[in-house]
């Protein structure tokens, strides 16, 4: 181990697969040590007593991103004179480069300085989110900068290939008109790349500066994406940081030479992306890299300035942050003063900070939003936050003029923008006139006045009437930190430590809710708690299975838009496939999740028939069917694990009926592992059989299959998807969790002969060798049966042991107590698909409060009958919003599901007539339980927007049996435990909960 001393001092720029271990942070306590500012409090006036309405400009500002936004626009984009555009970008090599946004008043889409703007999005967003919730902007503010992300990804298509530009100068100056009819007017767009023979360092660190910043406010919102910009980041970084791959971008792009010259070489590029990698993952070997880049090339030099090309007051400041040294801070301190009032900095006479010719006011905003935190670490803080209101007061218009297009008075009219200078269709548009522009861009900041304040409101000077993407993202930056200023005066923000995402929940003084509520919530509505119907919720959950069908309809069928499907599944030894269910909005048949589904559904039958009412032979059908499709499915030699093309699924849009192409079988053999599988097939045979006990025939058909398909589970130990990849979209972690089930349904289903303690005893015997087993998995899913086997585990322990019961009680704590949830209560353990884990969980816990009655005291299975009657009053409709189709009065319509998106025949569906539309579905989904919200309560009901509107078979049927449970539940008493009593506590509780929760 060396030193960090002696590396610095060496001044070596370590490669990436040789960085010594050494701990920057020896000494550094992560909970206390993180926050480098003093902790002054003190929030001063409200913003009305200021001259400006800085919120005004900052929802404007954000307004001028939408406007510069490329290929095909959101449905709800504000400026009705935008539309898609570009759509057809990257076409001339291949790969689909739509999206983005234009740099400025033309149309080409420059990476690099685009790049930036994200880099500099996300720190606003990061640092200032507590200032953004206060007025009202993290929609604006999480919007268009995942628009920026998704596109610098989209020009990462595979590894070592990142695109740089689309368009060039001389294309563009010789298209005039709307930017929507670029390909009928022959507008060619030419897209280049870099990639082992053209090299580029700027953009490529530039891109994975952003990509990490990005990652970093993401992660606790959609940790899956913040994965991909995590990933893509680093890959960029790989080809950035390689010797043989540097170099200065615009020498092989003479076509980016033209606008956006890289002056200060790469250097900077490197030492700010890879500071932004550490924060964004924590690993050391980023901060060892800008440190060495930082010794090496001597950045504490050039401070004059902090723009798309300059990145080194920015380092400094990333530096000061993450190490306080105080070498950094005074550097940074130093770029301030020269700033100020007698520093060296160049002022105009009225005051602004000249520091070039063109855009000079974006490094006036650049030069107030790093002062600005500047300030907030106690580098001379008076001066530092009069400076940076000194340059927005002059932007906004201090001196009788504003420079905000929209904002104050006599703001510009007539400057370098093609797209708002244009008429409205279908006058023809041509170069600029006299005339201001026809469309007002708001938000737009101005390049601004030459040295002795003098400005030409004309489009033909555009070193003062041009407008760009980093301009505004500057004017972001110190909007934020002078509101964020009045609002908390020198109290910082809560500080991150490297590795670690935004705090979404963090909450501003003001402690209000800025991003509005679920859609059609009504605080004036008493809550719906009390018209919530378990019964008929429950009713209407069955429907999704019969939309969900494949094989022959019967004659009278619930679901009139449904005909016989997938009659061609016939596997290659005559076995008949054509039943069963289809698992999501598709065609796809997969076994293993049909096989837990009907596990499920058959366990919610044999505990809870009562609840199904006049449905119980409705559900048993639905039962069968797929019991049945599984029992054929499952030989002794081989077993089905999916039936379709997933690649061709993905391309098709259209019924289940009109599919008529050849659908592949894939299957485990004997000779192959697929012991989760098997394990899980035999669950369901099993259990199936127990709810068939009364057709004696039927039964025993079921348990001799479900004999044979255990020996095959264990006999051929291993994963199923690791031999049939095909079927891998349900690959499993471990599979010792579905052994040991199956050993459990099969001892529950031939309880009354003499082999069944065998299985109880073997399920016993995986449980206590397998750790994973003995641990609260936190979720039940398809994938994790740990907590089932533990309450079946604890129901058979006798008295004297509680092992297995307090296992269980673990997991319906975790979810009574300690799980994260929203703001309106739905249970969030994961980023993915939370309605599914707060159903499994309510029906485990509901299950549990009953069968373990006389183990467990009264208060506990009371807080997990309450959990459990929450989660079910949120997924049908306690927050304003339903989240199964067809109930309530506010459901989702969109959900993503290609039969149900379809017309009625004889009309023809595609995906350009029916995925792509944004309207209701054709057909009501009836029963469909939908992904849900994401952890800010956000639901966006969108076809394509699968995180929210997808549908699938797993996660119905723990919906379904967590109705059964609740309706069960809601009438019980045991114990002096009144269910009836819980529930009229739940509705009071929350009739007069939700109007206050509009203002947490």
């Amino acid at each position: 181990m060396i030193s960090l001393f002696t590396y610095l001092s060496c001044g070596a720029v370590f490669a990436q697969d040789a960085v010594p271990e050494i701990d920057p942070f020896a000494g550094i306590n992560e909970e206390t040590d993180w926050n480098v500012f003093d902790q002054e409090s003190g929030a001063t006036d409200d913003l009305s007593n200021f001259g400006h309405d800085y919120t005004k400009a900052l929802k404007l500002c954000y307004k001028f991103f939408y406007a510069q936004m490329s290929g095909k626009l959101p449905e709800d984009h504000p400026l009705e004179w935008r539309g898609d555009s570009a759509l057809n970008d990257g076409k001339d090599n291949g790969v689909d480069l739509s999206g983005g946004y234009y740099d400025g008043g033309g149309f080409i889409k420059y990476n690099f300085p685009m790049a930036f703007a994200t880099t500099m999005m996300a720190w606003s967003t990061i640092h200032y989110w507590r200032t953004l919730k206060d007025v009202g902007e993290t929609k604006a503010a999480l919007e268009t900068l995942r628009w920026g992300a998704d596109y610098l990804m989209k020009c990462h298509p595979e590894n070592g290939v990142f695109y740089v530009q689309v368009s060039d100068k001389t294309a563009d100056e010789n298209f005039w008109g709307r930017i929507e009819d670029g390909e009928k007017l022959n507008y060619q767009r030419k897209s280049y790349k870099i990639d082992a023979n053209h090299k580029g360092t700027e953009p490529l660190a530039e891109a994975a500066a952003a990509l990490a910043a990005t990652s970093i406010v993401f992660s606790e919102i959609d940790s899956y994406y913040a994965d991909d910009c995590r990933r893509h980041a680093e890959e960029l970084w790989e080809m950035a940081w390689k010797p043989d791959q540097r170099r200065t971008y615009h020498t092989t792009f003479p076509e980016a030479a033209k606008a956006y010259k890289s002056w200060t070489g790469f250097y900077d590029e490197l030492a700010w992306g890879a500071a932004w990698l550490h924060k964004a993952t924590g690993k050391q070997k980023y901060l060892i890299q800008a440190m060495g880049v930082y010794r090496n090339q001597h950045l504490e030099k050039d401070i004059s300035l902090f723009s798309w090309d300059n990145k080194i007051p920015g380092v400094h400041y990333l530096m000061a942050e993450i190490t306080k040294k105080a070498n950094f801070k005074n550097t940074l301190r130093l770029f301030c003063r020269d700033k100020n009032h007698g520093g060296k900095a160049k002022r105009t006479p009225l005051g602004m900070v000249f520091l070039g010719d063109w855009g000079p006011l974006r490094y006036a905003a650049s030069s107030a939003g790093l002062c600005f935190l500047a300030a907030q670490m106690k580098l001379d803080p008076d001066s530092n936050f009069v400076l940076g209101q000194s340059q927005l007061g002059y932007i906004l218009g201090d001196n009788g003029r504003s420079y905000v297009v929209g904002y104050g008075t006599d703001f510009p009219t007539r400057y370098y923008h093609k797209e708002s200078f244009c008429p409205e269709q279908p006058e023809p548009c041509g170069s600029f006139t006299g005339i201001p522009n026809r469309h007002q861009l708001d938000g737009a900041l101005v390049g601004g006045p030459d040295e002795f304040d003098r400005y030409d409101d004309d489009p033909w000077k555009q070193q003062q009437s041009s407008v760009a993407m980093d301009y505004n993202a500057m004017l972001l930056f110190a909007l934020l930190g002078k509101i964020d200023h009045e609002t908390y005066g020198s109290k910082p923000p809560p500080r991150l430590a490297p590795g670690k995402g935004l705090k979404i929940g963090d909450m501003g003084q003001s402690g209000a809710r800025s991003q509005g509520d679920p859609e059609g919530y009504d605080p004036d509505r008493p809550d719906s708690g009390n018209r919530i119907d378990y019964y008929h919720a429950l009713q209407k959950s069955l429907l999704f299975y019969h939309a969900q069908r494949a094989g022959e309809i019967p004659e009278e069928f619930p679901i009139v838009w449904r005909k016989n499907a997938t009659m061609q599944d016939i596997d290659g030894d005559e076995t008949d496939l054509t039943g069963g269910y289809f698992n999501g909005g598709g065609t796809m048949k997969y076994s293993f999740p049909m096989a837990y589904s009907i596990t499920i559904l058959a366990w919610s039958v044999i505990e809870y028939p009562s609840s199904y009412g006049e449905h119980l032979e409705e559900v048993k059908d639905i039962i069968k069917h797929g019991a049945d499709w599984l029992h054929n499915s499952a030989r002794s030699t081989k077993i089905v694990a999916s039936i379709g093309n997933q690649t061709y699924e993905d391309e098709f849009w259209g019924r289940a009926e009109d599919m008529k192409a050849d659908r592949p079988i894939y299957s485990v053999t004997d000779s192959q592992g697929g012991t989760d599988l098997a394990a899980q097939i035999v669950c369901a045979l099993a259990s199936t059989s127990i709810v068939f006990s009364d057709n004696q025939e039927y039964s025993q058909k079921l348990i001799s299959k479900a004999e044979t398909v255990m020996q095959f589970a264990e006999s051929n130990e291993g994963f199923f998807a690791e031999n049939v990849p095909e079927a891998g979209l349900y690959q499993t972690m471990n599979f010792k969790d579905e052994l040991a089930w199956a050993n459990l349904w099969m001892y529950r289903a031939l309880k009354e002969e003499d082999s069944a303690t065998t299985y109880l005893e073997t399920a016993r015997n995986i449980a206590d060798s397998e750790e994973t087993l003995q641990s609260n998995p936190k979720i039940f899913d398809v994938d994790t049966k740990v907590a089932a086997v533990q309450l079946m585990l604890a129901i058979e322990e006798d008295e004297e042991t509680t092992v297995h019961l307090d296992e269980i009680k673990s997991f319906c704590d975790f979810y009574s107590e300690d799980v994260t949830k929203t703001v309106y209560g739905l249970a969030y353990p994961s980023p993915f698909q939370a309605t599914g884990y707060a159903s499994s969980a309510s029906f485990l816990c509901f299950l549990a409060a009953q069968k373990l009655s006389g183990k467990i005291e009264p208060g506990i299975r009371s807080s997990w009958k309450t959990f459990g009657f929450k989660q079910m009053d949120y997924l049908l409709g306690s927050s304003g919003r339903s989240y199964l189709v067809g109930y309530g009065d506010s459901y989702p319509t969109q959900a993503f599901h290609r039969g149900a998106s379809c017309p009625n025949r004889p009309l023809q569906c595609t995906a350009e007539g029916y995925k792509d539309r944004d309207a209701p579905n054709m057909q009501i989904l009836n029963g469909a339980l939908v992904s849900g919200p994401d952890a800010d309560e956000h639901f966006i009901d969108k076809r394509l927007g699968t995180k929210y509107t997808a549908v699938n078979l797993d996660r119905n049927a723990v919906f379904t049996a967590a109705l059964s449970a609740a309706e069960f539940a809601k009438n019980q008493k045991d114990d002096n435990i009144d269910s009836s009593s819980i529930r009229a506590a739940i509705n009071t509780a929350s009739i007069l909960l939700l109007p206050i929760l509009l203002y947490i």
